[in-house]
């Protein structure tokens, strides 16, 4: 049961990251950070439980990996990861996020709070290498509560 819950998050990611957001990544150095946001109303509520993630129609989640790249391929990465959003108003809150290692893959969650129709601009830090500075990644996103 556990893997098939894990699995299935996984799905629900990839499926939303790719139907609903085009995929996005960033290249920096050997680095490729790939991160989405979505609402976290997507998510079964076995899942949310699985990884404690509020599930409202006002809860959004963001997800964010990194790959290193090894000659041709690519392999996860551990970073630290740390970000906030801000909305139009200028108002900001902090995002903690929580590294999930499921066999191979490593990902960091998050989870954050929006209105209906919000846009939101995500400032998220990623770290790979602990002896050099983060890279910041910057993204803007209209959340509705459904």
């Amino acid at each position: 049961m556990k893997e098939m819950v894990k699995g299935l998050f996984l799905l629900v990611v990839l499926a939303s990251s790719s139907l609903v957001f085009a995929e996005q990544v960033e290249t920096r150095g050997d680095y490729k950070i790939h991160y989405s946001a979505f609402g976290s109303t997507v998510l079964k509520p076995e899942i949310s439980s699985h990884y404690q993630l509020v599930r409202s129609r006002f809860q959004g989640v963001i997800n964010i990996a990194v790959l290193k790249a090894k000659g041709k391929t690519s392999k996860a990465h551990t970073a630290i990861v740390s970000g906030t959003t801000r909305n139009l108003l200028g108002q900001t809150q902090k995002v903690k996020f929580k590294e999930i290692r499921e066999g191979d893959a490593i990902y960091y969650l998050g989870s954050f709070r929006f209105n209906n129709e919000e846009m939101l601009t995500f400032e998220v830090n990623v770290q790979p290498d602990a002896d050099k500075s983060p890279y910041t990644v910057k993204f803007q996103k209209k959340f509705y509560a459904d």
